[in-house]
């Protein structure tokens, strides 16, 4: 379900056994026009609890997977960003900006091999038309380079991407 985040509190709990403690996250939400509000712990639904944590500005759209639990309540099993939402039809004239993975330093691990595997593809026709005698090595500090750049938007801090070949022009 497509949601928007407005904020969150969060309350440290005593637990049930000596000396634990838990964390419990009220989140304020918007669905359909409507606000409500969740509360996580969290010890359950780690991955949820987490992603809203680190939320760096509200309103933030998120698509939200639920699953109805044993006792009839409705848990948030997974989140994500909403990516490009036309916001005027969804949510009724809100203002408020998609969320994007860059946004939310979320990447998956899928998500995470695809950019790497193009990272090193490029690296290589990189390397071979840039470097006189190229080594795997150098293959792989400019792939790691490339991926950074895909994930963070800079570029990972080197010297240098390659050596400079001193007989090539450029």
């Amino acid at each position: 379900m497509l949601i928007e985040i407005l904020g969150y509190d969060m309350t440290e709990k005593q637990g049930k056994k000596k000396g634990t403690k838990y964390n419990v996250m009220t989140v304020a939400y918007k669905r359909d026009g409507k606000e409500s509000s969740m509360m996580l712990m969290d010890f359950k639904a780690r991955a949820v609890f987490d992603f809203i944590k680190e939320i760096a500005e509200f309103p933030y759209l998120a698509e939200v997977q639920s699953v109805k639990n044993d006792r009839g309540y409705w848990d948030w099993e997974a989140i994500k960003p909403a990516g490009d939402v036309q916001f005027n039809t969804v949510l009724g004239g809100v203002k408020a900006r998609p969320a994007t993975k860059k946004d939310s330093n979320v990447w998956e691990e899928k998500d995470r091999r695809i950019i790497r595997q193009s990272s090193l593809d490029r690296a290589v026709t990189f390397v071979l038309a840039t470097v006189k005698s190229p080594t795997p090595g150098d293959c792989m500090a400019v792939a790691e380079q490339f991926s950074t750049w895909v994930v963070n938007g800079t570029p990972a801090p080197s010297a240098a991407m390659v050596e400079e070949d001193e007989d090539e022009p450029f």
